[in-house]
């Protein structure tokens, strides 16, 4: 699942940041709980967030992009990003619940500054 969210956000990021462009609508759709969705489908149509929450940012150039699961048991585990943008550091936690057979992205959390999507609630 890391591979898939961020593996699209470094397609256009990682380079010349260029690439093709992703929807975070779609992202949303497909990975996230549908408690994190409906969130995250708020927080956007009240003009909440002026940033890409992949990035934490607007504009993206990404180097020393890393994926790792950091935390995880049956139920439940993390996965970080870390990578820089525009030469700042960023670390992104993808919060991941299972539910069934499937996992879904439960929060995105950063660590290079307080933020979590689940807490705008």
């Amino acid at each position: 699942m890391l591979d898939e969210i961020f593996g699209q956000m470094d397609a256009i990021c990682g380079g010349d940041g260029n690439g093709p462009a992703y929807d975070l609508y779609a992202i949303s759709k497909t990975y996230f709980t549908q408690e994190l969705e409906k969130i995250f489908e708020n927080a956007m149509a009240s003009d909440d967030f002026g940033f890409d929450i992949l990035i934490d940012a607007q504009d993206c150039r990404t180097t020393d992009f890393d994926l790792a699961i950091v935390d995880g048991s049956d139920g439940s585990a993390t996965g970080r990003a870390t990578f820089k943008n525009m030469g700042e550091e960023r670390i992104i936690d993808l919060v991941m619940t299972k539910s069934g057979e499937e996992w879904k992205v439960s929060d995105v959390v950063y660590r290079h500054r307080p933020f979590s999507l689940l807490a705008r609630e």
